[in-house]
């Protein structure tokens, strides 16, 4: 699925064939960030010591705790500093043609049973839980079907951490 980001870097006005795109990154050295056009990008640190993300000359985001989103415009040049070490990081990129979304993460008790509303997407992060009768572990996800968007998850074992793609900001 690289084809459709390489043509919104060489054609930046033309419609993409995606509205929206969550991942996953293993980040092992600092460098640069790939720049998309017309995107609107959240990430978010899972694992590791954390990193600076530098926009342009001034700006600058210090990720240091898990689950924390940080928002910024696909377009802006980004570099990416390690602190001490690799990190993993959750990515998400909305085209900017599509309806907004957003990012959070979802802390659920031990044994408790939370219903998540608005729902595009589900990525466990920590833990385990159960939705619709399927046990989900570490970065399994569930993309949610009909027009509710709304799952109930509940916890297995011990507390756990989901990261939700709203289907609003």
């Amino acid at each position: 699925m690289v084809a459709p980001f390489a043509d919104e870097l060489s054609h930046p006005t033309a419609p993409p064939d995606w509205a929206w795109r969550l991942s996953v990154a293993d980040v092992a050295a600092s460098g640069p960030f790939s720049t998309f056009h017309n995107v609107d990008r959240t990430i978010a640190l899972l694992r590791g010591n954390g990193f600076d993300l530098a926009h342009g000359s001034c700006t600058i985001f210090r990720l240091r705790e898990p689950y924390v989103p940080n928002e910024f415009d696909g377009a802006a040049t980004t570099h990416c500093d390690l602190v001490d070490g690799p990190v993993q990081d959750l990515n998400l990129m909305v085209h900017q043609s599509s309806a907004a979304m957003s990012l959070q993460f979802v802390a659920i008790g031990t044994g408790l049973t939370v219903r998540i509303d608005n729902v595009a997407a589900l990525v466990v992060v920590d833990g385990c839980v159960t939705e619709s009768a399927h046990e989900l572990g570490y970065l399994d996800a569930v993309v949610a079907t009909g027009d509710s968007g709304s799952l109930a998850i509940e916890s297995q074992g011990g507390p756990a951490v989901v990261a939700v793609v709203s289907r609003h900001r």
